[in-house]
């Protein structure tokens, strides 16, 4: 649904999902999604947060986080999210790297 504009109507759907099996940390990671594109930053972040701890190991989940601290200007935290998704094989977008770099005033 969220691909089809619909993130409204997505985001009930997804927490269905989620009462019905909490340890889909995929379906976590597309709620946080959706959350995301409805500005509902400290809603999503809690999303991506308990899919990192259902799957340590997804890198994506790992760059969301880092989004969203960056977003909030945390940018300690969105630096160390960027190591633990690097620790876990992530590729990050490089023009997110750079944003990271420019509005932290760091180079990591």
């Amino acid at each position: 649904m969220i691909k089809t504009g619909r993130i409204r109507d997505a985001i009930p759907e997804l927490r269905r999902a989620i009462e019905q099996d909490p340890t889909s940390a995929m379906v976590h990671n597309a709620l946080g999604n959706a959350l995301t594109l409805m500005d509902q930053t400290k809603e999503a972040l809690a999303e991506y947060k308990r899919a990192v701890a259902i799957e340590p190991d997804n890198p994506a989940t790992h760059e969301n986080i880092a989004r969203i601290l960056w977003s909030v200007k945390d940018y300690d935290a969105a630096w160390a999210t960027v190591r633990s998704c690097r620790l876990v094989g992530g590729k990050l977008d490089p023009n997110f790297i750079a944003v990271l770099k420019r509005d932290s005033g760091r180079m990591q």
